[in-house]
């Protein structure tokens, strides 16, 4: 069974999306496990921001540092 996106106008509006990112927006779903996802939100809750805004912040610090 395929897994369908839903247009960003169908989403939440609770969720900060066009703030998230800039640019086009994408779904990403990846399995990780439980205590992690609870690690992440544990963080995020920490530093004030969405699960969502940690993950995109922490991919783009380790693939700015990749790419130099």
């Amino acid at each position: 069974m395929a897994l369908k996106t839903k247009p960003l106008s169908e989403v939440r509006a609770d969720v900060p999306a066009s703030a998230a990112a800039k640019g086009e927006l994408v779904r990403v779903n990846f399995l990780v496990p439980a205590e992690t996802r609870l690690a992440w939100k544990k963080l995020a809750l920490d530093k004030g921001v969405t699960l969502q805004q940690l993950i995109i912040d922490s991919m783009s610090k380790d693939f700015n540092t990749s790419m130099k």
